[in-house]
């Protein structure tokens, strides 16, 4: 039974992401893995949207989130 190989890369939707994916994409497929990718949410981002949620502005951290998940 031979081992499993993955690869995985975390992403931010960013202008880095394409590059990352690509590299990665080039590290599985030299060495036969699966790549899996995984989003990552900038919890510096939240907690913006929070403070500017606290002054009064109609925005919230679970809609910011929800729009980065979509």
């Amino acid at each position: 039974m031979g081992a499993e190989k993955k690869v995985m890369v975390a992403v931010g939707m960013n202008r880095y992401t394409e590059g990352l994916l690509t590299y990665a994409t080039g590290i599985a497929d030299t060495i036969g893995a699966d790549l899996i990718c995984t989003s990552i949410i900038n919890t510096r981002d939240v907690d913006a949207v929070a403070t500017i949620a606290d002054m009064g502005y109609e925005v919230d951290g679970e809609n910011y989130v929800a729009g980065i998940k979509a």
